[in-house]
């Protein structure tokens, strides 16, 4: 391919910035599933541990972030709805039954309460009667109920009658097949047109009464276009709230078939995957369990041994080559194998991208599927048919939007800069590269080639303080998503619904962000297993462009940034001292640890920056922060917000935080330990170590906390005193090794010495400070230097639960 004008995206201007695209006809908000399963019982009718199903829950809350969760419960005892419900309310999840085996509703009467989400009826044959009883129930309780029936639809059911019957539900789904279900048997049948014949009559009814409508696993061609709007694929499944959550749902169906042993195993070892730093053999097991195959745990210590040699390596991606030429030959390779891949139909079709061409489970019912190209310009949007249907949005859904409430405010600060303001600079083309990567460069332009799912970022792009601005213009090719990139912990990226997308990026000064496409907003995509897209964003921020799974390449031109003001003619001045607090649930100490801060004496203001990760909303950290800023304007004070899932991985919230400080010298300090007023004058007196700490702490009693606390003593005017007064004083503790409450490096250090990222933090602390001895020699300890440590109850490494 050459570098010719057409494979290069017009250039983006200011006006165009904030210029509204072709708009959907109908466009109404879409959020991704949010949705997990779990069952009582496995694909065998054995019981599931009662223990083994709240693991599963804590599971789909910390691991995979569902808000909703289906609880499959089939015929036999105990289904512990009662058990299950309470402990899904505490992991924040809303809990719904899913109905199976055709269990009355005198079966569950019990177990049926308005405290559920809803309920979805799956049945394995269709019994009008059935289901009017069970749509009936639904409504005595004012809960929502879905339906999911089973296909080809019996022959002899009155067409009219059953519409009637389905239109009292909320949402009805038609499958083929589903694993949890005993649906008919899926031998090969006589033909997919004749078993889609009756339901078509049905499908037009139902969309004429306004009932949300899927259609699952059908190819496109198999149905007219009217009927595109209920086929649900699994790119479309991915925007839609009736859908599953891919990956909790790949992995439910991976453990459906395992013995209620083998399953409590499963739990345990993903749960200390991310909890122990002595996992291997855990996911080893792992991976022996869900395969069922015993070769797997010695072929791969033999991959691990041989790994170098290049025969081992026949299936690995080899690194891409620099030449444009060769490139060139790999795309035309790649999208070759792709077309021959499809078929001839499918790769002549104008719907390749957003249609699953006949899942396996259907080509094995019908073997003789015909599919058909589609004529016309190729559609890249997944929803563009689903659109044309109102989305089905339960209580969990409406908590999602309502959340967003401030998004047409922002939306409309982003429109009004990006159309009446110059941008303050441009990021060319040629100042930034692809990360880790061969990058092409093109006139005024930066292509991107990949043959794989992988991720690609940008190099940093700029050093960012909200309140800023910034437009990218993606185009020459395709790839599922776009978007930007902020540390390891932060995406916002949205779907690449057409060939050329401009994005643009508001945030406010607050780190509150919207993100727009073609100049209407988008929903961020919500990651899976990791909740990567942030509430807000920090005081500090180097985006970087970030895409997903290029379809063999893509462009990238020039960024257009908006900044608060002018830009500033010198840099700022590097700080001598940065200072890292992490704050869980400790917002009251973290008032008085800041305060003593800010009353440091002997060491100027711009010589020190404060730096708070903590996790937003979890406590009042934001209030603090906003009335330090208020009263104190003249401290550098650095947000560093974090997801709930990493609330309890405070090494990971260090190590993303020193990522942010630029001081030559680093403070990690607990958020329940108070400085002495000179305590930066005492660092600066031991000039070349590498590893400071102090001599010890003094625990405050709960009576002098409560004082400081409620604003009764000032520690930073009293602090001798209270270091005199009653309490135990820990000297040197952890038999010599520094401990975590308060530890001073260079930069040379956090440069080469991270903290151990788990799930909680005990034993992260004396780890890094060995590691740190190692590399650069024992600390050095300040003579007499003695702090206070805040009073909460006892020793809590994931913060204290009650605030004095």
């Amino acid at each position: 391919m050459k570098d010719s004008p057409e494979n290069i995206p017009a250039p983006i201007t200011a006006s165009a910035a904030g210029s509204t695209g072709p708009q959907d006809p109908v466009r109404a908000p879409r959020l991704t599933p949010g949705r997990g399963i779990l069952f009582t019982h496995n694909a065998h009718g054995q019981a599931l541990d009662l223990t083994d199903l709240k693991k599963w829950l804590r599971l789909l809350a910390d691991r995979y972030k569902v808000r909703k969760a289906d609880l499959r419960i089939g015929s036999g005892a105990p289904c512990h709805v009662a058990a299950l419900l309470d402990e899904s309310g505490q992991r924040g999840i809303a809990l719904s039954l899913r109905i199976a085996d055709d269990l009355p509703v005198a079966d569950l009467e019990s177990d049926l309460t308005s405290d559920l989400l809803d309920l979805v009826l799956c049945p394995s044959t269709i019994d009008i009667r059935y289901l009017e009883a069970w749509a009936a129930r639904a409504s005595n309780l004012g809960l929502p109920i879905r339906l999911q029936l089973p296909l080809p639809l019996p022959s002899g059911l009155d067409p009219g009658a059953l519409t009637a019957c389905l239109a009292t539900f909320n949402a009805v789904t038609f499958r083929f097949n589903d694993p949890f279900e005993n649906y008919p048997s899926s031998a090969p049948r006589a033909g997919l047109n004749a078993d889609l014949l009756p339901l078509w009559p049905v499908l037009d009814a139902l969309l004429r009464q306004g009932v949300p409508v899927r259609l699952t696993e059908l190819p496109f061609c198999c149905a007219e276009p009217p009927f595109w709007k209920t086929i649900q694929n699994a790119v479309q499944s991915c925007t839609d709230t009736l859908a599953y959550d891919p990956i909790v749902y790949r992995d439910a169906v991976l453990r459906y078939a395992l013995k209620p042993v083998m399953f409590g195993k499963v739990l345990d070892a993903v749960l200390r995957e991310e909890n122990s730093p002595h996992s291997p053999i855990d996911k080893l097991l792992l991976r022996y369990i869900l395969s069922g195959k015993r070769t797997l745990i010695g072929a791969w210590l033999l991959h691990k041994l041989t790994r170098h040699r290049r025969f081992s390596q026949w299936s690995q991606p080899r690194p891409l080559p620099e030449a444009a030429t060769t490139l060139d030959a790999q795309i035309a390779l790649h999208q070759d194998q792709a077309r021959k891949n499809l078929g001839p139909d499918c790769a002549a079709c104008r719907l390749q991208s957003v249609c699953d061409h006949g899942a396996d489970p259907l080509r094995a019912s019908y073997p003789d599927l015909a599919r058909h190209a589609v004529p016309g310009d190729r559609e890249y949007d997944p929803l563009f048919a689903l659109l044309q249907q109102p989305p089905y949005l339960d209580r969990t859904d409406h908590a999602c939007l309502a959340a967003a409430a401030d998004g047409p405010a922002l939306v409309q600060a982003a429109k009004r800069i990006t159309v009446e303001a110059q941008p303050t600079r441009e990021i060319g083309a040629d100042a930034y590269s692809i990360q880790d990567h061969p990058t092409h460069r093109m006139p005024g332009a930066l292509r991107w080639y990949s043959f794989t799912h992988a991720e690609l970022q940008s190099t940093v792009l700029a050093d960012l303080t909200p309140p800023f601005t910034m437009a990218i213009r993606f185009g020459g090719g395709i790839a599922s998503h776009i978007g930007f990139s902020f540390g390891r912990y932060a995406r916002i990226l949205c779907p690449m619904t057409a060939a050329q997308h401009q994005l643009t990026l508001h945030v406010n000064a607050q780190g509150r962000f919207v993100l727009l496409r073609d100049g209407e907003p988008v929903h961020p995509l919500e990651f899976a297993n990791a909740e990567m897209t942030p509430a807000r964003l920090a005081s500090r921020c180097q985006p970087r462009i970030c895409i997903r799974n290029i379809d063999g390449e893509i462009v990238t031109q020039a960024l257009l940034l908006w900044e608060e003001g002018a830009l500033p003619t010198a840099p700022a001045q590097t700080p001598r001292h940065s200072v890292i607090i992490v704050s869980t649930r400790y917002a009251r100490r973290l008032q008085a640890v800041l305060q003593c801060l800010v009353h440091q004496q002997g060491i100027a203001k711009q010589d020190l920056e404060i730096l708070v990760a903590y996790v937003p909303g979890l406590d009042a950290t934001d209030d603090i922060l906003d009335g330090l800023a208020l009263l104190h304007p003249e401290f550098r004070i650095l947000r560093v917000p974090m997801p709930p899932s990493r609330a309890r991985a405070k090494g990971f919230m260090l190590n993303e935080a020193m990522n942010l400080a630029r001081g030559e010298r680093i403070t990690l300090l607990d958020s329940d330990i108070l400085l002495p007023p000179r305590f930066f004058a005492a660092l600066d007196a031991v000039p070349n170590a590498a590893f400071i700490a102090p001599e010890g702490r003094h625990l405050l009693t709960p009576r002098d906390t409560a004082a400081i606390l409620l604003g009764e003593i000032r520690p930073w005017e009293s602090f001798d005193e209270l270091l005199n007064g009653v309490g135990d004083y820990r000297h040197r503790e952890s038999g010599g090794i520094p401990p975590g409450f308060c530890q001073t490096v260079s930069r040379d250090v956090i440069q080469q010495i991270r903290y151990p990222e788990l799930d909680h933090f005990e034993g992260s602390d004396t780890e890094f400070s060995k590691q740190v001895i190692r590399a650069f020699g024992p600390e050095s300890r300040l003579p007499g230097m003695k702090l206070l440590h805040l009073d909460h109850g006892g020793s809590q490494w994931y913060g204290t639960s009650k605030h004095m």
